[in-house]
């Protein structure tokens, strides 16, 4: 199925340096999502925080290890890839000493189903908090896993309420770091009602239900986040309004200095 042009999406999930919440927060959203949408091939961005709610299964709470979540829209992974390649650690792209690179997550996936489609000005999310969940099916490629995600699981889940859309994502050939990533899946659900939503979903989990994710996959790890900035296409970038290129500016001068070169860049990313 082509989405196109929305050939494909970055997930990040990424925590701040120590003590460096503020400063790598500010240069994210001020500095490097727009680095990033500079690059051949980029559609638009969006950046979620950990959501003080979360999903509680079987009387646990379950929260991601992630405080940042990502989510980056592209024409092309391949063009993605040999920007971020080119440019990271130069001044086109500069990467603050306030990020944490342990644990990184910083994968493609290919769009498999949509809801509700894609659209340039849109997107594919209907809601403006999502539940993201990362997925091991029964087996590499598993058809039939797909097939019921799409015509009994997403249907089902969005009649429980509090669910504005559903995506389902399959792990892209092409990737900028050299370490495999575990999960083959990923599935992103857009929430109109963070409290109804996470509630359904927890109530559906607990009885067992088959149309429950966790009942028909291997594995699977989930949280919820909340928006840290609405969804920024790159037309916005390129011509940014004069507040945002003021924003740009004043964070760049801010962190002068406080920039990783491109061979520590590399140790970082490479090593391991």
């Amino acid at each position: 199925m082509s989405f196109d042009p929305l050939e494909s999406i970055l997930i990040v999930f990424q925590n701040p340096a120590e003590g460096k919440q503020d400063m790598y927060d500010d240069w994210y959203t001020n500095v490097h999502i727009r680095d990033a949408m500079r690059l051949d091939g980029a559609i638009a961005t969006q950046r979620f925080i950990r959501a003080p709610e979360q999903l509680v299964l079987n009387g646990k709470p379950v929260a991601p290890a992630h405080w940042a979540h990502t989510i980056y829209e592209w024409e092309s992974a391949a063009k993605s890839v040999e920007g971020h390649t080119n440019r990271a650690g130069t001044p086109l792209m500069e990467i603050t000493r306030d990020c944490e690179f342990k644990n990184l997550r910083d994968y493609f996936f290919r769009p498999v189903f949509l809801s509700h489609g894609w659209s340039r000005e849109s997107g594919f999310r209907r809601g403006s908090n999502i539940l993201t969940a990362l997925i091991v099916p029964p087996k590499a490629g598993d058809a039939a896993f797909i097939d019921w995600f799409q015509n009994q699981h997403a249907p089902d889940t969005l009649a429980l309420g509090g669910f504005g859309s559903i995506g389902l994502f399959s792990l892209h050939e092409e990737q900028s770091l050299p370490h495999p990533f575990h999960f083959p899946l990923v599935a992103i659900y857009a929430l109109t009602d963070r409290a109804a939503a996470l509630r359904n979903w927890a109530a559906r989990h607990d009885a067992g239900s088959s149309h429950d994710l966790s009942a028909q996959a291997n594995e699977v790890e989930i949280g919820c986040w909340q928006p840290r900035i609405a969804r920024l296409l790159a037309s916005d970038v390129l011509t940014p309004p004069p507040a945002a290129l003021a924003e740009e500016i004043r964070a760049r001068e801010l962190y002068a200095g406080n920039y990783f070169t491109q061979a520590e860049l590399g140790d970082l990313l490479f090593a391991g």
